[in-house]
């Protein structure tokens, strides 16, 4: 799959797959999203929502992968983070 996401193109070909996750849609509705999290030769970070069949950008995945109970995977992908 293949995508432009801030002016640059994700190929999920070109890419090294580093991770597949599957997430509760939430605790009231049964059901999962699952991700397979791609790095580029770049180092860039993107994900293929494959319920949602498209392409995720970094920051977006950041944003679900800071649920409580996603904090280990987050540190395995983009390394530790700072303590408040």
């Amino acid at each position: 799959m293949k995508a432009i996401l801030n002016g640059k193109l994700y190929d999920t070909e070109k890419a090294d797959l580093i991770w597949c996750i599957s997430l509760p849609t939430s605790d009231i509705h049964e059901g999962f999203n699952e991700f397979n999290i791609y790095k580029t030769v770049n180092g860039n970070i993107f994900a293929e929502h494959k319920n949602g069949e498209c392409l995720i950008n970094e920051n977006t995945l950041k944003s679900i992968l800071q649920r409580p109970d996603c904090v280990d995977i987050y540190i395995k992908i983009f390394g530790e983070v700072e303590e408040a």
